[in-house]
């Protein structure tokens, strides 16, 4: 937590244990056919722009996708966290999966919708077995 607040970002290694990595890896594939398009915008104003994103998306449900419970309850847990060791006042989260097939791409943004502030925390979560570290240093923060 302290990284965090120093940095704007925190790489986690570990974060997920082994069992529940395989589990919401096996969930993503299990639901790949249920894929749609992308879009960007929240609610009505949300439109396909492949220009700017172009991968696919699977949004999680705590109720529907009940074989992910160990990864719900590791969810709540780190919003325990951050709002205790970030004097956060989170009350919840969304979660998706995102497929990119090759060629597929996501333009460098905001990860906050249009006149509205109420995301305070992006988690990425990469399912790919092979994922090597990328430099984040590098990346602009806003």
């Amino acid at each position: 937590m302290d990284e965090l607040s120093s940095k704007d970002y925190v790489i986690a290694d570990h974060f997920i244990r082994e069992d529940i990595f395989s589990n919401v890896r096996s969930s993503f594939i299990t639901h790949l056919p249920a894929f749609t398009e992308a879009g960007i915008g929240a609610l009505q104003e949300n439109v396909i722009r492949h220009d700017i994103r172009s991968d696919q998306t699977y949004w999680l449900e705590r109720k529907r996708d009940v074989e992910l419970e160990a990864f719900w309850q590791l969810l709540d847990e780190a919003i325990y966290m951050f709002n205790r060791y970030c004097f956060l006042s989170l009350s919840g989260f969304g979660f998706h999966f995102a497929n990119y097939p090759a060629g597929s791409k996501y333009a460098k943004h905001l990860d906050q919708f249009q006149n509205r502030n109420n995301r305070m925390i992006t988690m990425v979560i990469y399912l790919n077995e092979d994922w090597k570290k990328v430099m984040v240093e590098n990346w602009r923060f806003f």
